[in-house]
């Protein structure tokens, strides 16, 4: 195991100990002797797997303790220690990277003491309180003009971010994080996806972020932080990724209803918020022909979604047959050996979709699930598989300000997790950030 101020390293020998990127981990202690030197969050950043075990590398969201120290040889040499780490990180820094950083703590210190002035000179709130209106325009006309430099500081942020070395990415993530975190923090999205409330990156709420009106928040300047990424290039491929899940919904009900069959069985394997169930719902008749299984690995997400889902089809007086699965990773990885006990799903699916998931497992975790799930796929059905492409613009920032990281794969690399299973196509949405992956199992005779 390796320690430093912000960063441990340590082994997982069970396979079964499932360890995701951007999982929070709580409560984390570490010992030095007898002594505890750390309890607290720490962030996995990093899986390398050796097949007898993994390598797992976690940010540490809190500070080592001292409280234990005593006066004297003890206190000086930590206290020693400490100083030489910060005259060691500092001096690690690259130029471009602390700049950078510098411009972007600066704009938007003196943006939101701007912005909190103009609210008052304009009168955005009055005696009988916020005039909507007026915010909404005042809004507007900031955002027309800032906007530019937004988009310039952090591109230049993404430059730097990507130019930092494996080993002081640590060092270069705490510096940003320190400088930039007590001015962006007032976001609510900002915040969600730093904090992981349900510890892990990408939650369900986190996705209706996403999907909702990008100008979330207390105030104009809380509002235009928020935006920053909901309005990002990788925000509106999430969105897109939704109008495709929509559509490929469609395309096996139109393909199983050709085949005379008037029920369709599908199972969605980490469902979040299921936005696609819930609009196809509301949108189309072909859903009265659903039988779907909604799994999901976290509770709270599941009846967030039994609750939209259900409400639909009662609105909309669908025919729809809904059923709703707690499963965790751990139990569907020990479903791909032969020895594991029967999992509670109905199996032989025309169609498994898992979108998201993958961007936050290894290639062998990811491969099993694959040949699993194509094991569920009746003969003619279909699999779908999406991943975050490299090309996505804000890799940096979700990185070192977020602590969100995500295991990106090009169209080659996601194709090869299939192997040779099945007829396999690759679509992406229209920003090339959201790559679909659908492995097509043969029909008999």
């Amino acid at each position: 195991m390796k320690l430093t101020p912000k960063l441990v390293i340590f082994e997982v020998y069970n396979p079964y100990s499932i360890v995701q990127m951007s999982e929070v981990l709580k409560n984390v202690t570490i010992y030095r002797g007898d002594r505890t030197i750390y309890n607290g969050r720490a962030f996995v950043r990093n899986m390398v797997g050796t097949g007898v075990m993994y390598v797992v590398s976690a940010t540490l969201a809190d500070e080592l303790q001292i409280e234990a120290l005593e006066p004297g040889d003890e206190l000086r040499s930590e206290f020693k220690s400490f100083v030489d780490n910060w005259l060691a990180s500092h001096e690690s820094l690259k130029n471009g990277y602390h700049r950078i950083v510098g411009d972007i703590r600066n704009f938007l210190t003196h943006i939101s003491r701007w912005i909190e002035q103009g609210e008052s000179v304009v009168g955005v709130e009055g005696e009988d309180g916020i005039n909507e209106e007026m915010a909404q325009q005042f809004l507007n006309d900031i955002a027309t003009e800032i906007w530019p430099t937004f988009e310039k500081l952090f591109y230049e942020f993404e430059v730097q971010a990507n130019e930092v070395p494996e080993e002081l990415i640590e060092i270069h993530k705490a510096f940003a994080q320190a400088e930039i975190h007590p001015l962006i923090m007032i976001s609510p999205f900002m915040h969600r996806t730093y904090e992981k409330p349900l510890g892990y990156a990408g939650d369900y709420e986190m996705v209706n972020m996403l999907l909702r009106d990008p100008w979330e928040g207390a105030n104009t300047y809380a509002k235009l932080i928020n935006a920053i990424l909901v309005k990002s290039d990788t925000a509106q491929a999430h969105r897109n990724r939704i109008d495709l899940l929509v559509q490929r919904l469609s395309n096996e009900c139109q393909r199983v209803k050709a085949q005379g069959r008037d029920r369709i069985k599908i199972l969605n394997v980490g469902c979040g918020p299921a936005a696609e169930l819930v609009r196809f719902i509301r949108n189309s008749d072909l859903s009265d022909m659903l039988d779907i299984e909604m799994m999901d690995f976290n509770e709270e997400t599941l009846v967030y979604a039994e609750n939209e889902i259900i409400k639909a089809i009662k609105e909309c007086k669908r025919k729809t047959n809904v059923r709703f699965v707690h499963l965790s990773i751990h139990d569907l990885l020990r479903a791909t050996s032969r020895q594991s006990e029967p999992l509670p799903l109905a199996l032989n699916y025309d169609y498994v979709y898992c979108a998201g998931l993958f961007d936050y497992l290894p290639d062998k975790r990811c491969q099993r699930l694959i040949k699993l799930f194509y094991q569920w796929v009746n003969p003619g059905g279909m699999v779908a598989i999406t991943n975050v492409h490299p090309k996505h613009s804000i890799k940096g920032f979700l990185e070192h300000i977020q602590e969100w990281v995500v295991i990106l794969r090009t169209e080659d690399e996601l194709l090869r997790l299939a192997g040779d299973l099945g007829t396999r196509k690759i679509e992406s949405e229209p920003t090339g950030i959201n790559v679909f992956l659908d492995i097509r199992k043969p029909q008999v005779g």
